[in-house]
């Protein structure tokens, strides 16, 4: 068994909204490799991601597990690390003790 997700189904699985629990039964239905996204959709994600975080409408933890998600896509899939620092700097902002955000920044400031 296989099934597309598009944008809107991994922003809502990932981002822990209404759709969640039913996108993340079908996934187990499929299994591992059985899902297919569009190589677009890794750019819209990240869109998606820093509307939600400019728009304030998730809690701070939301928000910190946002700014990870949005820099390990644009280090790991668009080979980014630009971005991807730029990411770790604005969770640092909102929450300046994070370990892995002062831990993914200076490793990634080293690399860029």
């Amino acid at each position: 068994m296989s099934a597309y997700l598009d944008t809107s189904a991994v922003v809502a699985f990932l981002a822990k909204e209404a759709m969640a629990d039913d996108i993340a039964r079908t996934l187990a239905r499929v299994g591992k490799g059985g899902v297919f996204i569009s190589l677009w959709c890794i750019t819209e994600f990240s869109a998606a991601l820093t509307f939600k975080l400019n728009n304030n409408t998730l809690t701070p933890e939301d928000r910190l597990q946002m700014f990870y998600r949005i820099a390990e896509l644009n280090e790991e899939k668009l080979a980014d690390g630009a971005a991807a620092l730029d990411a770790y700097t604005r969770a640092l902002k909102e929450a300046p003790s994070d370990e892995k955000s002062h831990e993914e920044a200076e490793r990634i400031a080293g690399a860029i």
